[in-house]
């Protein structure tokens, strides 16, 4: 049964030099959850261990700890400081880098901010995000009518009659008005 699912030595030892091939050319993609980027290397991992390669857990972890997106360099730092990697078990290396994904995708989400667009419906933007010459021209048109809002109230209140009250721009308490 062996030989027939796993073939001759001959077609082992071409299937093993293309997971080897496999296994080092495995890097995790932009934008790729950890758990996904786990399974694909184990996934790798687990075929070469069944056609006989002797594969440590502490080539797995250093492999997984090279090939990270750069989001995760200051993690692997202090992976890398904290624990000795060849004691490191792989799923205790997943289970660590599970951890700071669910931080990382927080922090993130604490990041986007919502802003009005002209036609009053929101539009979600990251704080910080370099903006184009057409939400710079937004941005002004939305600062004028700003402005222009707040000269138009101005003007409403200095229009009043003896005797009645204003708010204050400055506290924001009603405050009597004095006429000359």
């Amino acid at each position: 049964m062996k030989q027939k699912y796993q073939g001759n030595q001959r077609v082992q030892s071409a299937q093993l030099q293309r997971l080897r091939r496999d296994f080092e050319v495995l890097e995790m993609k932009e934008g790729e959850a950890i758990l996904e980027y786990f399974s694909r290397v184990m996934r790798v991992v687990n075929d070469m261990r069944n056609l006989g390669e002797e594969m440590a857990d502490s080539k797995v972890v250093e492999k997984i700890l090279r090939m990270l997106v750069e989001k995760f360099t200051y993690v692997v730092c202090a992976i890398e400081e904290s624990n000795d990697i060849k004691d490191l078990t792989v799923d205790g290396l997943q289970s660590s880098l599970m951890v700071h994904e669910q931080k990382l995708i927080r922090h993130v989400g604490e990041e986007h901010a919502l802003r009005y667009k002209e036609d009053g419906s929101l539009m979600e933007v990251e704080v910080g995000e370099v903006p184009t010459s057409e939400d710079e021209e937004d941005i002004k048109a939305e600062e004028e009518e700003a402005q222009a809002s707040i000269r138009r109230w101005l003007n409403a209140t200095s229009v009043t009659r003896r005797g009645t009250t204003s708010m204050s721009v400055q506290t924001g308490r009603r405050m009597p008005i004095m006429q000359s």
